[in-house]
């Protein structure tokens, strides 16, 4: 099995199909299996089809992906104001829930929601495809591999530790998962490679002393959207461009 971790793709459908038809063209006689470190929807245009697609993948074994702080946020946003596509979620969050839907509109989260069809002024009309929703709820914060851990931001070594001696994420764990962007003093774990995406950096950045792979390439601010085997080392990636 070849492992490929993608960086935050945002909504940015086409060149999520240009990367994996890359790939799987280099790889043609090996089995690929797709991780995404999150933010898969906001500020691009195709949030719906790329959930629908990477969702999709997941039930057919070829995809795993973790929660970004854009995804909750837009789950979030989603449970105050129409519960009845998302009755529970857990959050951090304290702003007013008018504040906070102001801020998720701000940062892409309209084009998420024309994305899906939905009136900016009008929560009460949106209409989405619950099982949809459910499905992208259920994604984890982490994922843990035979040699590498997945998590959308950067994390401390002792938060890390701290989780695996608990059955419920604290929430100021959940929030580091999900928003910090300090590197670690030190490896989080003596033998496995941490990945994460949500700071933006002009290339695949490796810190080997820490174990430490960040892959957001930006592809949705106009720079590419990058893909990384552990096993090989090999990077691949393709430039933000819309016909």
């Amino acid at each position: 099995m070849q492992y490929y971790i993608i960086g935050d793709i945002h909504g940015c459908y086409q060149q999520l199909i240009q990367l994996e038809q890359k790939i799987k063209e280099s790889e043609e006689n090996s089995d690929v299996h797709f991780i995404a470190v999150g933010d898969l929807v906001d500020r691009g245009p195709d949030s719906v089809k790329v959930l629908q697609h990477i969702l999709q993948g997941i039930e057919q074994k070829k995809y795993s992906a973790v929660l970004g702080n854009h995804d909750d946020m837009f789950l979030y946003i989603l449970h105050i104001l129409r519960p009845d596509i998302l009755p529970s979620y857990t959050t951090f969050y304290t702003a007013r829930k008018e504040d906070m839907y102001t801020h998720w509109l701000s940062q892409g989260g309209d084009a998420t929601l024309e994305s899906f069809c939905c009136s900016l002024s009008s929560a009460h009309t949106w209409k989405m495809p619950v099982d949809l929703i459910s499905s992208f709820a259920r994604l984890p914060l982490l994922l843990e591999f035979d040699d590498i851990i997945i998590t959308h931001a950067l994390i401390s070594p002792k938060s890390f530790q701290q989780l695996h001696r608990q059955t419920v994420i604290p929430l100021n764990i959940r929030e580091e998962m999900l928003w910090n962007r300090t590197l670690p003093s030190s490896r989080i774990h003596p033998n496995k490679t941490h990945f994460s995406g949500h700071t933006v950096l002009p290339r695949v950045e490796v810190y080997e002393e820490l174990a430490e792979v960040m892959i957001d390439t930006g592809c949705v601010y106009g720079g590419s959207l990058s893909a990384y085997n552990p096993l090989t080392q090999t990077e691949y990636s393709v430039p933000y461009r819309y016909s």
